[in-house]
């Protein structure tokens, strides 16, 4: 009876050593995985070994970059139900439930519906500060509850950090994706009751096919060459808010096939301060404003798009091809208006809204599966 325990034993070694060795020796990259059913090791990543947490197979992944961490589907952060991280097997790492400092693709197997993390008691769910980095793709995301912030990029991160394929459920307060670092790619995430669904404050971003409802904000934009495309924000106080504070170019972020409907004082806010010399010029082509504004008291009511320039230089806006929520353009119920009481700077601001045919913003995000 020994004698079969023992050689038990020694054919599962085997098998374990065998698996970290052709793991460790994979030229390039390798995939560690990460199962609800696992345990977290010095070791543990291979199939059939599989770690029980994220942060356990991050401690195993190559520090030099290029590893890619597969989760399966289940609970992860908060396992036990006592509203704490740290415990066995859970996630936590200092103030977050998952930190990650080398470069590395977490993305889950079954995607965001079915793959959950748990983060009470932290301060965040996910907090990246080095890159490249993917955390989620379409269809491979993960859901984030009960966390302060959903999705944290550093501000001292290396650029291509993507953010994709995740549902971020907030409590109403903070943000749900930010990013304080250029060249971040936010996509085919849907983020729900927060502060600010997005918030973007760094240069040449890209935020496409999301959807941001039930924030104080859907999408917060303060930087240059800012990509906002294929994007719904709806039922948010404000769908859209773009801080054009200190801007040092003249011409800032493109928005194009954007659906900002529904949202409950404004689509659009535009706030200009600090403008460069000879002003500043923002770009929307494409997009859906209608049945914005309608809360009251305002303010004012109806505004598609809300302006404040309170400087001495110009604001343009070149809102061509939209839809205003009528063919005929911009204007009084039951259109929605730009310009007039919808601006509440003193400074000189022009507003060229050509009409073409309504649009409609294909929509991409899906991931919920």
């Amino acid at each position: 009876m020994k004698v079969c325990i023992v050689t038990r034993n020694i054919v599962a070694a085997t098998a374990l050593l065998g698996a970290v060795a052709a793991w460790n020796s994979a030229a390039g990259a390798a995939k560690l995985y990460v199962a609800n059913n696992g345990f977290d090791s010095g070791s543990c990543g291979p199939i059939g070994f599989e770690c029980r947490s994220i942060t356990g197979a991050l401690a195993n992944a190559n520090v030099l970059g290029g590893d890619t961490i597969i989760v399966g589907p289940g609970r992860y952060g908060d396992i036990d139900g006592d509203g704490f991280l740290g415990g066995i097997g859970e996630e936590m790492s200092g103030a977050w439930a998952i930190y990650v400092s080398i470069p590395v693709k977490i993305v889950s197997s079954h995607g965001a519906a079915s793959t959950i993390i748990d983060a009470p008691g932290s301060f965040g769910g996910a907090y990246i500060e080095s890159g490249p980095i993917v955390f989620g793709k379409a269809s491979k995301g993960f859901t984030i509850v009960n966390a302060n912030y959903g999705v944290f990029v550093s501000n001292s991160s290396f650029p291509k950090v993507k953010i994709g394929g995740n549902v971020i459920l907030g409590d109403g307060s903070t943000f749900g994706i930010y990013s304080g670092f250029d060249g971040t790619s936010i996509a085919n995430n849907r983020v729900v009751n927060h502060d600010t669904g997005i918030d973007s404050e760094g240069n040449g971003n890209s935020i496409k096919n999301n959807v941001a409802t039930g924030s104080s904000i859907g999408i917060y934009v303060y930087g240059e060459k800012v990509k906002v495309k294929k994007n719904l924000t709806i039922l948010n106080e404000i769908g859209v808010y773009i801080d054009d504070g200190f801007a040092t170019t003249n011409s800032l972020s493109a928005f194009s096939g954007n659906s900002i409907v529904g949202n409950l004082d404004a689509g659009m806010w535009i706030e200009a301060v600090g403008l460069p010399s000879g002003g500043l010029t923002e770009k929307l082509k494409g997009n859906n404003f209608f049945g914005n504004g309608d809360r009251l008291p305002g303010p004012p009511l109806n505004c598609a798009i809300i302006t404040s320039n309170p400087s001495t230089e110009p604001l343009n806006v070149v809102a061509q091809n939209n839809f205003w929520g009528v063919a005929a353009g911009p204007g009084a119920n039951p259109a929605y208006a730009v310009g007039g009481a919808c601006n509440l700077g003193t400074g000189p601001v022009t507003i060229d809204t050509t009409v073409a045919r309504p649009t409609e913003a294909k929509v991409k995000a899906k991931p919920m599966r």
